[in-house]
């Protein structure tokens, strides 16, 4: 995948104040397995599952445009390895003859395998002053929770809504997606 990284930040201390900006680019890749196994067991599904995800992450150089607070800093790689231990169900409903409602929902354990934290160098680009700064940590473990319905809408067509949330101690990510699929 390809990131275009959009910063505008703004220090204030006393009666100095500053922004900056910066846009840059970065690119990131992943390479993920997965075992799993259906059981069917009328009229639900249940699928065990264990998978291992591997993502790597490279952000370009950047100099921020500002005042005597503007940073730079050098590429920036970033690995990470996560491991998700969890269970599929799921339940189809024909609503008529040509209407089939699929529902179903995903409960895991995603576990950080890598280092939760990260440090990045900087610079102030006006002068050689330069530091290390320090990520606040990721969490180590993580409940991967997930729902769908899916409604045939025909033979050939069918409209999807999906969540997906990631929820941890201290990080929660969510997402809602609407899709329409048309095989043709």
């Amino acid at each position: 995948s390809w990131h275009r990284i959009d910063v505008k930040r703004d220090l204030q201390f006393g009666a100095f104040s500053d922004r900056q900006k910066v846009k840059r680019d970065a690119q990131s890749s992943q390479v993920f397995t997965e075992a799993a196994y259906r059981l069917n067991l009328q009229p639900l599904t249940l699928e065990p599952f264990a998978n291992l995800a591997y993502v790597h992450f490279d952000s370009d150089s950047f100099t921020e445009k500002g005042g005597a607070t503007a940073l730079k800093g050098g590429d920036d790689t970033r690995d990470t390895v996560l491991s998700t231990l969890g269970m599929r169900a799921g339940n189809r409903f024909n609503l008529n003859d040509s209407q089939k409602l699929d529902v179903s929902a995903t409960l895991g354990w995603q576990h950080n395998l890598s280092d939760t934290s990260s440090e990045q160098h900087l610079a102030f680009a006006s002068a050689g002053n330069s530091f290390n700064t320090q990520s606040v940590s990721m969490d180590r473990d993580a409940a991967a929770v997930g729902a769908r319905a899916s409604l045939a809408l025909g033979k050939d067509a069918r409209i999807n809504l999906d969540y997906n949330g990631l929820l941890g101690a201290r990080d929660k990510t969510h997402g809602v997606g609407l899709s329409l699929d048309w095989q043709f």
